[in-house]
């Protein structure tokens, strides 16, 4: 929540050209209330994807989605399909024009968890529709139980290559 409170409406402020955005966090006691109100940017932390789910200002499922892009900060945190956060945003995803994550490490445990980063990104296009099928691609299973993922030979440059229109990577030097 920290990040939702202070980050993205200080950011905001801090950039001229995005200065006479309105900001609103939708979390607290006054959502219900807030969700419905105007606003350029809605910010809300994961757990609270299940509310926004349940309260998406529409008279009926058919009306349009009434938000263009999503940006999912700290991505990593959606970087598995079997989680309930995953599970909670993945019908949200086709709803968006836009999507964009960010974060400052993609796969710091391995290339297995780019899987549902990327996914909320092109909806399957880049990796495929399912974890399985992209383990079976690119991964040999090993270790107890078969329980460990190792990228096959010539794993890693081909996800690479496959992301490179999906994705910008900078470093320090860089700017």
């Amino acid at each position: 929540l920290r990040p939702a409170y202070s980050v993205w409406p200080a950011e905001v402020r801090k950039w001229e050209h995005l200065s006479h955005l309105t900001v609103k966090v939708l979390h607290g006691p006054k959502k219900d209330q807030l969700v419905r109100e105007p606003a350029d940017v809605n910010v809300i932390n994961y757990e609270g994807l299940a509310w926004l789910v349940r309260h998406v200002p529409r008279k009926s499922p058919r009306d349009p989605w009434p938000w263009q892009m999503l940006v999912c900060d700290e991505s990593t945190r959606i970087k598995h399909p079997n989680t309930d956060r995953f599970r909670t945003l993945k019908p949200m995803l086709p709803e968006f024009a836009r999507r964009y994550i960010l974060t400052g490490s993609p796969a710091p445990n391995g290339l297995l968890y780019l899987f549902g980063q990327v996914f909320a990104l092109d909806l399957g296009r880049s990796l495929g529709q399912y974890i399985s099928h992209y383990k079976m691609n690119y991964f040999d299973q090993t270790g107890y139980l078969n329980y460990v993922s190792t990228p096959k030979p010539g794993a890693e440059k081909s996800i690479y290559e496959k992301l490179r229109p999906l994705v910008l990577r900078m470093s320090a030097e860089d700017h």
